[in-house]
């Protein structure tokens, strides 16, 4: 017969349950912590040649791994869902949103839009939000909610509200930790901020054809590109304290940075995505000063975006949370 007296002592260990709540914790830290340098893949969209390229990115060096997805017709954003790890890319002059695996692996069209959509972000409700800047179906300087579930497609945020707010060439569109929307509306200079529930909060910040818009997590902060002459000699900006006093600060301001579309922080680097600089050549680079630039990468045909993915959690971390599980699960069994 069994000593259920071992059994009790066992169950109510406090050393033993101690033990593989610690191991558990240290495995989902492990997968929600930031991913180590050299290990962020990049997808960039390229214009002219309609590809997504793929790029395994290491601080400011760049390595060319590939042709990611193709056959688009004018690629200008992407987005990925952290639950699947399903990419959507934007062709805008297709007016669609397709959708891939990970690997590239084409899964189909989640939707048609009315017209064409510019940059898009994932919603803090799991769904996507795209900025219309062009176009003639009707639907132009508004944001277009896309159901990721069903593909349906509304109005999110609309063109004015007459009071608060007008969008004029919406371009760029983040989303920070809390949910909130961030647009940058080229045709009148404005950073406009909106609640999850796309109500007008206020406008943050004023640059001059603003047009790149990206959230840093790490640093808490935007990422904008903006600048003069429809943005032929632009700027990188930063805009910090956004849960308060949101304030405008200068990055790089070399006045060489010709039709920047994106900007992105990856890898500890603010990347810009840029038409041309001194010389008509796409090109990666970035801006750690206000007066130095790096190219990372160059040779592309309007680099429209990038984007970097989600990695997929390594085995190591769920290796240690099945090992605190095996052993909860252990102590209950006798």
């Amino acid at each position: 017969m069994q000593d259920r007296s071992q059994a009790t002592s066992i169950v109510s260990n406090p050393t033993t349950r101690l033990f593989a709540l610690v191991v558990m914790a240290m495995g989902l830290l492990m997968m929600t912590a930031p991913i180590a340098r050299g290990d962020t893949t990049v997808l960039v969209t390229q214009g002219i040649s309609d590809n997504v390229l793929k790029y395994q990115v290491d601080g400011d060096n760049w390595h060319y791994l590939g042709v990611f997805a193709s056959g688009m017709d004018l690629p200008t954003s992407i987005a990925q869902q952290s639950g699947t790890g399903d990419i959507f890319i934007a062709s805008s002059l297709d007016h669609e949103i397709n959708r891939y695996a990970a690997d590239g692996t084409p899964i189909g069209l989640l939707a048609t839009l009315a017209d064409r959509p510019d940059k898009m972000v994932l919603g803090a409700d799991g769904n996507l939000y795209a900025t219309i800047a062009f176009g003639s179906g009707g639907v132009d300087d508004t944001v277009q909610k896309i159901d990721t579930s069903t593909g349906a497609v509304t109005t999110f945020i609309a063109k004015t509200d007459s009071v608060n707010y007008t969008l004029n060439t919406p371009r760029g569109i983040a989303v920070d930790s809390v949910g909130n929307l961030y647009i940058a509306s080229r045709g009148n200079g404005t950073i406009f901020k909106f609640d999850s529930a796309g109500n007008y909060v206020a406008d943050i910040a004023s640059v001059s054809n603003a047009t790149g818009l990206s959230y840093d997590a790490v640093n808490d902060r935007l990422l904008v590109i903006g600048g003069t002459s429809n943005i032929s000699a632009a700027n990188q900006y930063e805009i910090t304290n956004l849960a308060t006093t949101p304030t405008l600060n200068a990055l790089y301001t070399g006045g060489n940075i010709q039709n920047a579309l994106d900007t992105r922080y990856i890898e500890g680097y603010a990347y810009w995505s840029t038409v041309a600089l001194s010389n008509p050549n796409d090109v990666i680079a970035y801006a750690d000063s206000l007066s130095t630039y790096v190219v990372a990468t160059g040779g592309f045909a309007d680099a429209t975006s990038m984007f970097a993915l989600i990695p997929t959690p390594a085995a190591l971390p769920g290796g240690l949370m099945m090992v605190g599980l095996l052993t909860l699960k252990r102590r209950r069994s006798y």
